[in-house]
């Protein structure tokens, strides 16, 4: 059985914002068909911030916090994911943000809070 999605944390380095930072999004990609969606996140980070975080041997507290932050935010998606039966963007969206959605909020506002 081949893989309906797959779910990582991804560094948008297509536009820097103006504190010199990137953000921080949640990936997610399905191979059939092939689309792939990014989830902002309240993360943003340089890129050797996100380096040294994501793969630094270096750890100091400040690093560790945000990589166990950073890492719940990817666990809690895909833990997500895996208790759909079939993966679709729409269920795995309302799943997601279950809970948390008031009409008057723009999905964006809850997109942020993931």
């Amino acid at each position: 059985m081949t893989n309906e999605y797959f779910i990582s944390i991804f560094l948008d380095t297509r536009r820097k914002k103006k504190n010199k930072k990137f953000p921080v999004k949640l990936r997610v990609f399905t191979p059939q068909p092939r689309k792939q969606k990014l989830y902002p996140t309240k993360f943003e980070f340089t890129e050797d911030e996100f380096e040294n975080i994501m793969h630094g041997s270096k750890s100091n507290k400040e690093l560790q916090n945000s990589r166990l932050k950073i890492s719940s935010v990817e666990k809690r998606a895909i833990e997500v994911a895996e208790k759909l039966n079939h993966f679709s963007f729409e269920a795995f969206e309302k799943k997601l943000f279950e809970g948390k959605i008031n009409e008057t909020k723009d999905i964006k506002y809850y997109l942020a809070l993931v």
